[in-house]
């Protein structure tokens, strides 16, 4: 695995994209999404995006957070992925190297969702 990791935003259950993302950085060790994993989609959608993860780079680790846009049926297939990070904490080593250099250690903490609008979407919270 490199050092290397890709940031995400709002896929919104755009497959295809995705895919094209993934495939065109096969050398990434790791992909962080900041939510919108699905666009209002149930848990069918939200399995359907996180296959392509797997398909594309089975290698890398994955973390991601629902967003305003993931609904309680996509957050429910989303907990049963251990990279799925709402109000949890990862530790994750990157770095090192076999001569003895020590690996960094970062720590992600996961806080998805948007704030509150009304109501207007399935994920929304207070400040």
């Amino acid at each position: 695995m490199t050092n290397m990791f890709l940031a995400l935003a709002d896929i919104h259950g755009k497959t295809e994209m995705l895919e094209r993302i993934l495939k065109e950085n096969p050398q990434v060790g790791g992909v962080f999404v900041a939510g919108d994993v699905t666009n209002f989609g149930k848990e069918k959608d939200a399995e359907k995006v996180l296959s392509v993860f797997a398909e594309c780079l089975p290698d890398a680790a994955l973390f991601f957070i629902g967003g305003n846009c993931d609904t309680v049926a996509a957050r429910h297939s989303f907990e049963k992925h251990p990279g799925y990070l709402e109000q949890k904490c990862a530790t994750l080593a990157i770095g090192g190297h076999p001569a003895g250099d020590a690996a960094t250690t970062i720590r992600i903490v996961g806080c998805g969702g948007g704030l509150l609008h009304m109501g207007l979407t399935p994920f929304e919270l207070t400040d």
